[in-house]
């Protein structure tokens, strides 16, 4: 599911129509604008981080 923000769609996308309105709530909480990722950790979206990011919980599956 893609969320929605005056007419268009941002780049995000979404499994769950749950994971999506949580993520719309934090973009309007921040003033209509992308997370930071302290917050994208904080609220529990650490798979939107950036792959650099060090904070970014790794499946067994992806560890060297």
């Amino acid at each position: 599911m893609a969320h929605r923000r005056h007419g268009h769609v941002d780049g995000q996308q979404f499994d769950h129509q749950v994971d999506a309105k949580r993520f719309a709530a934090l973009v309007d909480a921040n003033g209509n604008h992308r997370p930071t990722s302290e917050q994208l950790v904080e609220h529990g979206f650490p798979e939107l981080l950036p792959p650099a990011w060090p904070s970014r919980r790794r499946s067994p599956a992806n560890r060297c």
